[in-house]
């Protein structure tokens, strides 16, 4: 198994924690946005194509992302979420692969 992959499980705690559906794009800009958030908090522009811009669109529009330009900040709410969204899809899903080998 892949690590980063939109899985049932993935998909199920997100339509728990954030009430929708989440895309494979939106799923693989979360590691951007913690590792943005945990230093200095300003995105590299370059580093955003089309597909990120909109998810951000919809992060703001939800309220879970503040800030304008590349300054950015997230809500807790938000935080936990990402969190726990990358912990099943980037950790436990190499514990699984690990589980089902032996």
């Amino acid at each position: 198994m892949d690590r980063g992959l939109l899985t049932n499980t993935v998909q199920t705690n997100a339509k728990y924690l954030l009430g929708r559906s989440i895309s494979q794009a939106e799923l693989r800009l979360m590691p951007y946005f913690q590792y943005v958030l945990m230093g200095d908090q300003q995105l590299d522009l370059r580093k955003i194509n089309c597909d990120d811009e909109k998810v951000m669109t919809l992060w703001r529009r939800e309220r879970y992302l503040l800030g304008d330009g590349t300054n950015i900040r997230v809500t807790k709410k938000f935080w936990d979420i990402l969190n726990k969204l990358m912990w099943l899809a980037y950790v436990e899903a190499q514990y699984e692969e690990k589980r089902e080998k032996q």
